[in-house]
């Protein structure tokens, strides 16, 4: 389903571009409604939350930018180990299930393993993920200079858990912090960066949970 999803997405145009002439239904039925601080937001007409008590995590994909996985590691004529980038991406997702797994206790709503009447599943596929440099331990130590640390694109859907049905279905484009000009980058901003992405997309989310429900 994401996979399909994605490639809907950047069919719109270059993957760099903004999200422009979007459709503003989905071939599924959803509606495209307008949500601050993301991109592209389409909801099932008629779908509510009053019924949904508890939220469930689920699926968290994360899959790269096609032409960088092609690329050599920076210093290197090596493209990046499949155990590397597989660390990569289990580490990006751990650390969008924690983030959103906090916004969501901190802004009072249960967090739960299990579908239910009750449940509403929220689950996510990062996308199109680009590293200007990749902290692993193959990369040879030659230093990389960029405006950022790197971007990538949530595609995110709230579904009624037991059914599946999808109720919500987000894009955005998160960009790490640019500069003027290039500056040296770390490791250590990778991970700053992405978090502060994350975070932001989790704190968007628990905002339209609680409008939807008139909290």
């Amino acid at each position: 389903m994401f996979r399909f999803l994605i490639a809907g997405v950047f069919a719109l145009g270059a993957a760099g571009s903004a999200f422009a002439a979007v459709e503003t239904s989905t071939p599924d039925g959803l509606d495209k409604v307008e949500v601050k601080g993301i991109d592209v937001t389409y909801r099932r007409p008629g779908a509510s939350m009053d019924g949904y008590t508890k939220i469930m995590i689920g699926s968290i994909t994360v899959s790269f930018n096609k032409n960088w996985e092609k690329t050599p590691l920076p210093g290197t004529r090596f493209k990046m180990r499949a155990e590397d980038a597989q660390k990569i991406k289990d580490r990006l997702a751990g650390a969008m299930r924690e983030e959103f797994t906090a916004a969501l206790k901190a802004g009072g709503y249960e967090v739960v393993d299990t579908k239910g009447e009750d449940v509403l599943e929220f689950a996510a596929a990062i996308a199109d993920l680009y590293i200007n440099k990749p902290d692993v331990h193959s990369a040879a130590r030659a230093d990389t200079y960029a405006v950022s640390a790197g971007e990538m694109v949530l595609v995110a859907e709230l579904r009624d858990s037991p059914s599946g049905e999808v109720l919500v279905r987000a894009y955005d484009r998160g960009k790490a912090r640019e500069t003027l000009s290039p500056h040296f980058i770390t490791g250590s901003e990778n991970e700053v960066e992405a978090r502060k992405i994350l975070s932001e997309w989790a704190k968007i989310f628990v905002r339209q949970l609680d409008a939807a429900r008139g909290k």
